[in-house]
């Protein structure tokens, strides 16, 4: 999970520091996605935890360590929505308040994973029961 979320941040810096590389030269800045990054929040989860959801859901063990890890990490994404959110507020160019939204959303996004981790991790029974029934199947990837 940590890994998919480390190459999405690597991608969002690449797009920010090219998209000022482009402001720099007076050049039009783009707001090009990469193809996948849009999955839903659930999609997203589900395709990183689909086999521990269907074959090891009783080897997941409740570390202290890693409760604390993701408590930090989903105030940082909050901190980082937020900033993002803040700044597509004050800035008037079009392309670029697309850009900041785009990027406020994938914190969203990486957000929900975390927390839908955190609670797989204290509850996963009631979690995945949760999940069929709104769902109504098994998780998928």
């Amino acid at each position: 999970m940590f890994k998919r979320i480390i190459d999405d941040e690597a991608f969002h810096l690449q797009r920010i520091r090219e998209g000022y590389e482009h402001l720099k030269k007076g050049e039009n800045f783009t707001n090009e996605v990469r193809e996948g990054l849009r999955k839903s929040s659930r999609e997203y989860f589900d395709s990183i935890f689909s086999e521990t959801l269907k074959n090891q859901l009783d080897t997941i063990v409740n570390d202290p360590a890693e409760f604390k890890i993701l408590e930090n990490t989903l105030a940082l994404e909050t901190k980082n929505h937020r900033f993002f959110i803040a700044m597509e507020k004050e800035i008037e160019e079009v392309k670029i308040k697309e850009f900041l939204s785009f990027l406020a959303c994938e914190e969203y996004r990486h957000y929900n994973l975390l927390y839908n981790t955190y609670e797989l991790m204290c509850h996963p029974q009631e979690w995945l029961e949760s999940s069929k029934k709104s769902n109504g199947k098994e998780p998928t990837s």
